[in-house]
């Protein structure tokens, strides 16, 4: 491994160690106003293990009950699928399609919460993954997981995604507040929905949804699904408009990723630059962006300054994938098979494209770092093909490109580096 791809490694190792919620949850949980009543603890998504273990560290005996719900394989060393730390239950479910693991947790879930008193309180701990996680469907699960599976597979991003599920919810869209209602609730957040927003992290199950029923209509026309009466219907129903028991905490999001980056790109050498923290749009053309970006002139004042190894270029943001083939992968790997291609040759040049949650797509890897040398060892053609196929974990795989940091516990969207090398 050179000096350069170390220096890599150790950025993005350290930005995904940066989001991580143990420490966040602790520094956040210290001046916690505890209720009168019981405290309820619930904690959902991919992180909601280490979120979960961490508040009951800080909060101990005080929690009377709770619950951790995240995807299957999330949880250390699961016991055929349900487990406990103490009082909190730890149940398993299914992601990024909600299966019948998923109905029975939020079940669970609904018993804890569905009779509280107004000097009750309900901790809920949210991140990435939670839609698909927590989940009780309107419709039958087959219907909504068909209508859920296409959509994610013509390339619709989380904002259009859960603009539908939210209305073919019972505990999405502000309806699990109306559930706890009276009892108040206190939601901290790891956000893996670019500018935050509340209503779209997890389908906002306790906040007022911004979007109207024509909204999800238009989402479902774009991309060609059509609906039974049944369904339109059921998109009808109202959401809350008034919610008055929640509070609310983002303890870190991709913007806090990308900064620790750059600090660590600069502590290594590097000149670094934030770039965009907002990244969207097709993963292959996302790769070829990255790809550009290498190849624009190096300021006068990296390459004439011997404290700087290089420029450093950090993205944040989250990529869609068309999924046309049957292969394995995910959206970063697609994103950086595609900047391998058009910086095939180049020397001095990296290019990284990570999940911070560890869990890229289909290929349970983190992503990957390329360069000049990448493709030269699958060949082009190879590559072309792997695209096609959505087939890029198996292709980079080959060349040696993946990183798979394991599960990290947390779940920020996406982190894409390039790393050009200007001194020797």
């Amino acid at each position: 491994m050179t000096e350069s791809s170390q220096d890599l490694r150790k950025i993005i190792e350290s930005a995904v160690e940066a989001v991580k919620p143990e420490r966040l949850i602790k520094d956040a949980l210290k001046d916690f106003c505890l209720p009168h009543g019981r405290l309820i603890m619930l904690s959902i998504g991919k992180a909601a293990y280490s979120m979960g273990k961490a508040a009951l560290e800080v909060l101990g005996d005080k929690i009377d009950t709770g619950i951790i719900i995240t995807k299957h394989g999330f949880v250390p060393h699961p016991i055929e699928n349900v487990g406990s730390i103490g009082k909190i239950k730890v149940l398993t479910a299914g992601h990024p399609l909600t299966d019948e693991e998923s109905i029975k947790a939020t079940n669970v879930s609904l018993d804890m919460v569905s009779d509280l008193k107004g000097d009750d309180k309900v901790l809920l701990l949210l991140s990435g993954g939670a839609s698909a996680l927590f989940e009780e469907p309107l419709i039958e699960l087959d219907e909504y997981n068909e209508i859920v599976d296409r959509l994610l597979k013509s390339g619709a991003s989380i904002d259009e995604l859960n603009t539908v599920r939210k209305r073919l919810s019972s505990v999405k869209g502000g309806r699990l507040a109306e559930i706890i209602s009276p009892a108040k609730v206190d939601e901290y957040i790891l956000s893996d929905v670019l500018y935050n927003r509340l209503d779209i992290i997890a389908s906002g199950p306790v906040t007022i949804d911004t979007s109207k029923y024509e909204d999800a209509v238009a989402v479902l026309e774009r991309y060609e699904i059509s609906l039974n009466e049944n369904v339109k219907e059921v998109l009808k129903r109202p959401l809350p408009i008034e919610i008055t028991n929640v509070s609310t905490r983002i303890l870190a999001c991709v913007y806090d990723m990308c900064i620790a980056a750059k600090h660590t790109a600069e502590s290594l050498g590097y000149s670094a630059i934030c770039v965009k923290y907002d990244v969207r749009g097709e993963a292959v053309n996302v790769g070829k962006k990255l790809a550009l970006k290498s190849r624009e002139v190096v300021p006068d004042m990296v390459i004439g300054n011997d404290e700087y190894k290089g420029i450093v270029y950090i993205y944040g943001g989250e990529t869609t994938v068309k999924v046309n083939g049957t292969g394995i992968g995910g959206r970063n790997l697609e994103t950086a098979l595609s900047a391998a291609i058009d910086i095939k040759g180049e020397d001095n040049v990296l290019i990284a494209s990570i999940a911070s949650d560890g869990d890229d797509g289909t290929s349970g890897v983190a992503g990957a770092i390329v360069d000049g040398e990448t493709i030269e060892k699958i060949s082009l053609n190879s590559a072309l093909e792997a695209l096609k196929n959505n087939d890029s974990y198996a292709a980079l795989k080959e060349a040696c490109a993946i990183v798979d940091l394991g599960v990290t516990g947390t779940n920020v969207n996406d982190l894409m580096i390039v790393l050009r090398r200007t001194k020797a």
